[in-house]
């Protein structure tokens, strides 16, 4: 029973500490794995701005405005912009759309993604139908 406990406590802190690096990510603090050049200008967060939004989260922001040709091309163009993996972004945007602030500034955009995110998670828990499904609009798929 001892060994259960110790993997049970392993996994809490493993998830405690992927909680803890996600809300880092919305603050000033650079990650743990940021890169020497995203550490030395402070995880590229800045100081917020009067509305409340940081300079990286203001560039998040625009970033997603964007839209994109080629699936690799937004994971490239996120590491070159940010210094980050696609993980990590993927894990700070979450973090941003979720805040009033980022709501405040850019409330189409900010909805628009909150939509998309939860079509994906209901997508991959198997609650919508095949044709409810992001991306699949206009395949010409039968329906069911």
């Amino acid at each position: 029973m001892d060994a259960a406990h110790a993997v049970a406590r392993r996994r809490s802190a493993t998830r405690e500490h992927a909680v803890a690096r996600a809300q880092a990510a919305t603050r000033d603090e650079p990650p743990p794995e940021a890169t020497p050049e995203a550490a030395a200008t402070g995880g590229s967060a800045g100081t917020a701005t009067s509305d409340g939004l940081t300079d990286r989260d203001r560039r998040m922001l625009e970033f997603e405005q964007q839209w994109w040709r080629y699936p690799g091309a937004k994971e490239d163009a996120i590491r070159a912009e940010f210094g980050m993996s696609p993980t990590r972004y993927y894990q700070a945007l979450n973090a941003l759309i979720e805040s009033p602030v980022a709501l405040a500034a850019d409330p189409v955009l900010v909805r628009r993604l909150l939509r998309l995110r939860d079509q994906r998670r209901a997508a991959r828990s198997g609650r919508l139908s095949h044709a409810e499904r992001p991306g699949d609009a206009g395949l010409g798929r039968a329906e069911e």
